[in-house]
């Protein structure tokens, strides 16, 4: 074979990702919490002159798929079968582990385990005999430890010895009395990548995915196939008194509770780890006191993204104005010196001015993922989220929303009921996303100075609160049916690694950099061509000039529609922008700015002296409720496989934005008509 394709699978929180990223050198996504990875990524590594692809699936509990993403693993492995199964084990979580590891042999593929984690297994005195691990499962096993790179080397030599091997894991034995049955059933279809024992084992237990696979390589035999796993499941229901599914997920149980216990053998010290994480959880998931604590930390994250990033965002601020004057000083009057000081400088360098705060807020999702909090902070948010509606994992979705909406829609797939999903998508654009962030230090910083942090955390609770208000509504209207139980795994807490935060924070910058690079440079281009062109009258000053331009033009056109919001034909216009992506609300004032204004004032200023502070609560209600950006248009209409819900949520979001920045703006003029 030229090229050797292995899949990586396992138990979510495993540590998946992270030996994933040591093998290919890759930035997928880590965390100390379950479901980080919700599709497929994929790797390379030449290991002696041959060519490794890598594929890192979904974390997944069973072959048996109960949410979206363990399907998408599901399908992973038996549509297009891998020439190699990576299986990555939790070391401290053996016996629950070792139940998916005795399916996946049963698929008789290639198969090395690395036993992950070991550090923590081996502090706790809980350390697996590794050698005799590998003799009962008829397959290597290779003690690893992801965060630190340890055993990679062993590991990559055995995944290259092992893929031309011949060598398949031993054949799972359940009883004299399940095993004829299953076997009855494999000898009726014919040889292929995965062992017909395999297929006969999930067609048992009613798999879905498994009898696709059937029809589609064996189709006229297909039906008999089905029919004979039927009669066989019955017989063993009759047998036991349960479905056969839960008979033989039982059996293996008792398989990999044995095999544990023997290869564990007895502690040899115990553990400080769970009891240091059980005195973390007594106060931080305190009844009375977990939600305040929650509620503070949260604050601590607004009032630390002003407080740290204000230092370095003046500095960006001189470094951009002090381009755009020396631009000025060394081009001619005209086209090209107004294209590079005020579209590009002006449009890019307003984005980018906010990267320290969007830094901050990355630096601190990132340190709640891989501490382990994350998940805490789905505990105990749990009862609230059933009260509206949601699902208590639908809140993982909604805190990743305050980095992207765009995996945080993918994030989704973890919860296993579609109507769950449906609905937590839908409402997920209304958690305040990262790109809104930069509006909203720019507004805050020009109508609230001083209470930046107080503002910023009413606008992400308000956009919490709607989005529990509108999962409430659903689910009473059009999305109602029985709430789901919540079941999710609270890892241990860990240290996180500088080089893993650093690694987190910098994919997410860097997308919202790269964006600033891409999307908003082509945008302030358009925009300045707009706002330059047609060229004015002789004798009109800056202001005149931009109004009589197309983009002012543009404005005016819109004026009727949002002038009951505070907004004029500038607003309207940036407002254009913003509909696509967010942070081109910021590129497009400063061009319009720019080009409008004889000094180079500080946006926030220019704002500040321009409107009326209800104009301002106005912009910041439209952002919050308005849709982030067409990518998340795209991604909807992905994982809902509608172009009419995809659409119909974005005219919804739109409206709702209108409404309320409306009613925003007259309360605050009628309240306070001396300062609004």
């Amino acid at each position: 074979m030229n090229s050797v394709r292995v899949a990586l699978v396992g138990n979510p929180n495993t540590g998946k990702s992270s030996i994933f990223n040591r093998l290919t050198g890759s930035s997928a996504h880590e965390g100390n919490y379950p479901g980080v990875t919700v599709e497929l990524f994929c790797g390379s590594r030449t290991i002696e002159g041959r060519l490794f692809r890598f594929i890192d699936l979904p974390g997944q509990y069973s072959l048996m798929p109960a949410s979206a993403d363990e399907a998408v693993a599901v399908k992973g492995i038996l549509e297009d079968p891998p020439d190699l199964v990576l299986n990555v084990v939790d070391a401290t979580n053996l016996e629950r582990n070792l139940q998916f590891t005795l399916q996946l042999a049963q698929l008789g593929l290639r198969m090395v385990v690395a036993l992950n984690m070991s550090d923590e297994a081996e502090a706790a005195g809980r350390m697996p005999n590794v050698s005799m691990l590998s003799e009962r499962l008829g397959v290597p096993v290779v003690r690893t430890v992801g965060r630190t790179g340890e055993g990679l080397i062993e590991l990559i030599r055995v995944i290259a010895r092992t893929a031309d091997s011949d060598a398949r894991p031993r054949r799972l034995i359940f009883g004299v009395d399940t095993d004829p049955e299953i076997e009855s059933v494999a000898s009726l279809i014919p040889d292929g990548p995965i062992s017909a024992t395999g297929i006969a084992t999930m067609l048992v237990e009613g798999s879905a995915e498994a009898e696709d696979l059937l029809r589609r390589s064996f189709p006229d035999g297909a039906g008999a196939v089905v029919e004979a796993a039927g009669l066989a499941s019955e017989r063993l229901e009759s047998l036991y008194g349960d479905p056969a599914q839960i008979v033989l997920a039982g059996l293996r149980h008792g398989l990999a509770s044995g095999l544990a216990t023997e290869v564990l053998g007895r502690p040899r010290r115990r553990s400080t780890t769970p009891l240091l994480t059980q005195r973390i959880d007594s106060v931080l998931l305190n009844r009375y006191l977990g939600v305040p604590i929650f509620a503070l930390i949260m604050y601590l994250v607004f009032w630390l993204t002003f407080k740290a990033s204000a230092p370095f965002e003046h500095l960006i601020s001189r470094g951009f104005s002090s381009l755009a004057g020396l631009m000025r000083s060394a081009l001619p009057d005209g086209p090209l010196q107004s294209l590079l000081a005020d579209g590009i400088t002006g449009g890019v360098g307003g984005v980018i001015l906010y990267a320290p705060g969007i830094s901050v807020l990355f630096l601190a999702i990132s340190l709640m993922e891989d501490t382990g909090y994350m998940s805490r902070a789905a505990f105990l948010t749990d009862g609230l989220m059933h009260r509206f509606g949601l699902h208590g994992r639908s809140f993982i979705p909604m805190l990743l929303g305050f980095g992207c909406t765009v995996p945080a829609v993918l994030a989704a797939r973890t919860l296993e009921s579609r109507r769950d999903r449906l609905v937590t998508i839908l409402v997920l654009p209304l958690i305040s996303c990262g790109a809104r962030l930069p509006v909203y230090l720019m507004v805050t910083r020009a109508f609230f100075p001083g209470r930046q942090a107080i503002v910023l955390s009413l606008l992400y609770g308000s956009g919490m609160a709607l989005a529990l208000l509108g999962a409430r509504l659903l689910r009473k209207t059009v999305l109602s049916g029985e709430d789901s139980p919540f079941v999710m795994e609270l890892p241990p807490y860990r240290m996180p690694t500088l080089k893993a935060l650093w690694r987190h924070v910098w994919a997410r910058l860097s997308h919202y950099l790269a964006k600033a690079g891409t999307v908003i440079l082509a945008f302030s281009v358009v925009l300045w061509l707009l706002g330059y062109f047609p060229r004015p009258r002789e004798g009109a000053d800056r202001a005149q000039a931009l109004e009589e331009s197309f983009a002012g033009r543009i404005g005016h056109a819109l004026e009727p529609v949002m002038e009951p919001l505070g907004f004029d034909w500038r607003i309207s216009t940036a407002m254009v922008g913003a509909a696509g992506a967010k942070e081109l609300f910021i590129s497009q004032t400063a061009i319009l700015s720019s080009l409008s204004e004889d000094d180079e004032a500080d946006l926030s200023s220019v704002l500040a002296a321009r409107y009326a502070p209800a104009t301002g609560v106005a912009v910041l209600v439209f952002m919050l409720i308005s849709p982030p950006c067409l990518a998340t248009v795209a991604m909807v209409k992905k994982e809902t496989g509608s172009w009419r819900i995809a659409l119909a949520q974005y005219a919804a979001l739109m409206i709702l934005a209108w409404l309320l920045a409306f009613l925003s703006h007259t309360l605050f003029q009628i309240a306070l008509p001396d300062r609004f």
